[in-house]
């Protein structure tokens, strides 16, 4: 409870210093989410080698964010810069990216998008149904009308990435094709 509470509260931190009229509006679901995806960086660690000067975040398909990303750039928990690019799903074999957000409208790639993003220490985020289920590390879930993820803890071995225990006790866990645990 206190770790949720933890990062419910580095999440408010984030939008409020993004924008001080955004602490009287409620902030969009994709500000949160990119709040989110800023916040997993810090409850994850990469293996040794891995560039961590600068947070890159990847989009592929249609990107939902909008200026959401922009409104909290800079603010990257771990004081790092945050680069937002918007690599191309025919090839992600080369991407040099720590968070690839797949979008919705990649969803008929997502087998193919998956299996090129093996190759590396990359974590997949999406928030189409069943993403973690089906191979993604962390698929976002609405709630009681509230965003909340699964994580494929299975899936983000495979790639060399270790998931904080802080993380993972805030996810409902899910196996590739598996039940909850």
């Amino acid at each position: 409870m206190v770790q949720r509470l933890a990062m419910v509260g580095c999440l408010g931190l984030l939008l409020c210093a993004a924008e001080p009229s955004a602490a009287q509006d409620k902030p969009s679901e994709y500000q949160v989410k990119a709040a989110f995806l800023l916040n997993f960086a810090r409850f994850v660690e990469w293996p040794e080698g891995t560039n961590q000067d600068t947070l890159r975040i990847g989009i592929v398909g249609t990107d939902p964010f909008g200026d959401a990303f922009q409104t909290i750039l800079g603010q990257s928990p771990g004081g790092q810069p945050v680069q937002v690019m918007h690599p191309a799903a025919a090839d992600l074999s080369a991407v040099d990216c720590h968070i690839l957000f797949v979008s919705n409208s990649a969803s008929r790639e997502l087998d193919r998008i998956l299996l090129q993003t093996h190759h590396g220490p990359m974590l997949t985020v999406g928030d189409m149904d069943g993403f973690a289920r089906a191979g993604g590390m962390v698929g976002f879930i609405l709630r009681n009308n509230k965003i909340r993820f699964q994580i494929n803890s299975t899936a983000a071995t495979r790639a060399n990435l270790r998931l904080s225990a802080k993380l993972l006790r805030l996810a409902e866990i899910v196996d590739d094709g598996g039940d909850d645990r």
